[in-house]
């Protein structure tokens, strides 16, 4: 009977054993989840202050924000440059890196005030140029923004505005994310003039015309020379579209002379807006550029040149204008 007992036992043992290496073999056949490697590089809501950031002037948390807090740019009475930057360098490793953020902004329409975002010395968004003089505001909401990083940012992030007594650059900044590894299509080329063929993409008011000099090398141009008491316009005659678009960059070449020039001798307008000018005693070349990221997504959009002369404001100076190798160019 023992014998019989220590047999039964030894069955249920072997049986045991069994269903515990075949249960085994059946864990070990299925794939391994491997964890997600994590592609955030930099993230900050504001919910817990400030300090991942170091600053110049008083960044404060405050409403309205899309969730609980946002980022507030200062205040001056006076002129004044602000910027806030991230304590840490940013590793930005891998390739597709993007820069995501919701921002409401109301920048005053004076020369001086201006908004912009830096990786490092990479500007990679600007909400108004130092010289332009019209006002740019996402009026009182707040724009999700996705800015594709160059593949040679690198360093700190960093937020910078100037202000003038006149007018204030107010952001209010929510929800920050650089990610890396994403999925990237190519760039975009949405205008690629160098004019050396014809001035037909463009509509040419009083005075402007297609000239065979005054461009890059002294190449063909569309160009307004010396002559009194003009004011008139340069349009590129499609609408630009920026639908579905982001971190898109204007560049142009420009050759200016004046002679104690108009407040506004020469300058570029984007939907009626000024975002640059050059005036007073100017005589020079180079290339300009922007980003135009307060118009991102943007599906109906203009894109002028501004010659004015001097007679004009009752002056009696001549301004000669320049333009060639006209370029808008986005990251997807």
């Amino acid at each position: 009977m023992r014998y019989a007992c220590l047999q039964i036992l030894s069955l249920a043992l072997f049986a045991s054993c069994t269903a515990i290496n075949q249960k085994d073999a059946f864990l070990d056949s299925l794939p391994r989840v491997v964890p997600p490697v994590s592609n955030v590089a930099f993230s900050d809501d504001f919910e817990s202050g400030l300090g991942q950031w170091t600053q110049s002037g008083s960044w404060t948390t405050t409403t309205p924000a899309v969730d609980g807090l946002a980022l507030k740019s200062p205040t001056s009475a006076v002129p004044a440059t602000f910027s806030i930057s991230t304590k840490n360098s940013i590793a930005l490793s891998g390739n597709g890196c993007i820069l995501q953020f919701d921002i409401r902004y109301a920048l005053g329409g004076a020369s001086g005030v201006s908004a912009r975002i830096m990786i490092g010395s990479d500007t990679v968004a600007s909400y108004k140029q130092s010289a332009g003089t019209s006002a740019i505001t996402s009026s009182s909401v707040f724009v999700p923004q996705k800015i594709y990083l160059p593949a040679t940012a690198n360093g700190n992030l960093t937020i910078a505005t100037t202000v003038t007594a006149a007018a204030a650059a107010d952001l209010s900044i929510d929800n920050i994310k650089i990610t890396c590894n994403n999925s990237v299509g190519p760039s975009v080329t949405l205008i690629a003039d160098n004019l050396e063929s014809s001035a037909a993409n463009w509509s040419l008011g009083a005075s402007w015309g297609y000239a065979t000099t005054n461009g890059v090398a002294n190449s063909k141009s569309i160009r307004v020379p010396a002559t009194h008491c003009v004011g008139s316009l340069a349009t590129y005659a499609s609408n630009i579209s920026l639908a579905g678009r982001h971190g898109c960059k204007l560049r142009y070449y420009y050759d200016l002379s004046t002679n104690d020039g108009p407040p506004t001798a020469f300058g570029v307008e984007w939907n009626g807006l000024l975002l640059d000018t050059k005036t007073g005693s100017i005589t020079g070349t180079g290339y300009m550029e922007y980003y135009l990221s307060a118009f991102d997504g943007i599906s109906t959009n203009t894109l002028q040149f501004r010659c004015r002369d001097g007679c004009i404001n009752g002056g009696g100076s001549t301004t000669s204008c320049a333009v060639d190798d006209v370029t808008l160019t986005c990251a997807q």
